[in-house]
């Protein structure tokens, strides 16, 4: 809650003790057309770094949609890898397709290669399928897994 009262510019030193699971009268709250807004322009253009570039490789830093942790993407993503939960929904594909566009938009892209999974089945190859469609750019589906690999989410470090 901190975060974002910093993010929306209300630096003010309240100390929030109230959510919904403390059972204590919720805090009353007018709407505000400008706070509506500019809390819309935060969720719609909020895209964390990924910060991996280092000098002894290759990688790029990249972006988020959002934070994948403990969030309702996060969940959703989860569910559709690791609980049957069919492909991604189209709102997750837009939002990403958003984020290409806002963050990448003077780089031409000439083909995108997705990684295939180990667990998810086509969950992947849909994913850029659909997103190659909304970005009009190519997609390879010539980069085949040779062997097993363990997920990311087990990393330890980078």
């Amino acid at each position: 809650m901190k975060y974002l009262c910093n993010y929306l510019g209300d630096n003010s030193d309240y100390n929030f003790k109230n959510c919904d699971n403390t059972g204590l009268g919720r805090i009353k709250y007018e709407e505000d057309s400008l706070l509506k807004e500019t809390l819309k322009e935060f969720f719609e253009n909020y895209f964390p770094a990924l910060e991996v570039e280092s000098k002894n490789s290759n990688l790029k830093n990249g972006l988020a949609v959002s934070y994948y942790g403990f969030s309702n993407i996060g969940t959703i993503i989860h569910r559709c890898k690791y609980e049957n939960g069919g492909d991604y929904p189209d709102f997750l594909v837009d939002k990403f397709v958003q984020a290409v566009k806002k963050n990448y938009r003077d780089e031409k892209f000439d083909l995108i290669v997705y990684v295939p999974p180990t667990v998810s089945g086509t969950l992947v190859r849909n994913f850029a399928i659909k997103v190659v469609q909304k970005l009009n750019i190519p997609v390879s589906q010539n980069l085949i897994k040779v062997k097993a690999t363990q997920p990311q989410k087990v990393f330890q470090n980078s």
